[in-house]
């Protein structure tokens, strides 16, 4: 029962996440300048890392919740990412 629950809430959790990449411009400063350019990091996967970020460095959070990336970007460079 749990698990249904679990998966439901992350179910919903990743349309909403896909909903939101989908009208990005609507939560971005600069819609014309922000993540219009090809990137270590997606929209989606930004927004992620920020949601499930815990206590610990950036530098490993992004390496547990992103492993797919092939060059992890720098935490200077995500931080640099979430401003905008």
């Amino acid at each position: 029962m749990i698990m249904k629950h679990a998966q439901k809430v992350k179910k919903r959790y990743l349309t909403i996440l896909n909903d939101m990449a989908k009208n990005r411009d609507s939560y971005v400063k600069n819609p014309e300048k922000d993540f219009t350019r090809k990137r270590k990091l997606s929209f989606q996967d930004t927004i992620n890392t920020i949601v499930t970020y815990d206590a610990g460095s950036i530098g490993r959070c992004i390496k547990r919740y992103i492993p797919k990336v092939e060059k992890t970007p720098t935490t200077s460079a995500f931080l640099q990412q979430q401003k905008n």
